[in-house]
């Protein structure tokens, strides 16, 4: 779900383009810190599911086995992460590509030649 808005943003408009290899290390930060994100999650969930300070709720407790209700619920927090880890950091990324992208083009002209 990524991928198309995150390859729009770096290469349409008149901006320098970014090319699929200078997106590789952003992408495993961003993959990373969503991994981080999902077990925090799933280890936060287990601690207050152990403790009883949490429980399955609403119609999900009859629909699923009491055995299995902790599974079910850890399992929920671990996706829950996942998916806003990934969306936040995913809008996040697409920024931070656009504003890069117009720094590079708009450099002062001394900083290119001393690049070059």
């Amino acid at each position: 779900m990524l991928g198309i808005p995150l390859a729009f943003v770096s290469q349409t408009g008149s901006l320098v383009k970014k090319s699929a290899k200078d997106l590789v290390r952003p992408m495993l930060v961003l993959m990373a810190g969503t991994a981080v994100l999902a077990i925090a999650a799933g280890v936060t969930c287990y601690v207050l599911t152990a403790n009883d300070v949490i429980h399955l709720a609403g119609g999900f407790e009859h629909a699923i086995p009491s055995e299995k209700q902790d599974a079910f619920l850890i399992d929920l927090w671990i996706h829950s992460a996942s998916y806003a880890g990934g969306f936040l950091g995913g809008m996040i990324l697409m920024v931070w590509v656009v504003v890069d992208r117009y720094r590079l083009t708009h450099r002062p002209k001394d900083e290119v030649l001393q690049q070059t």
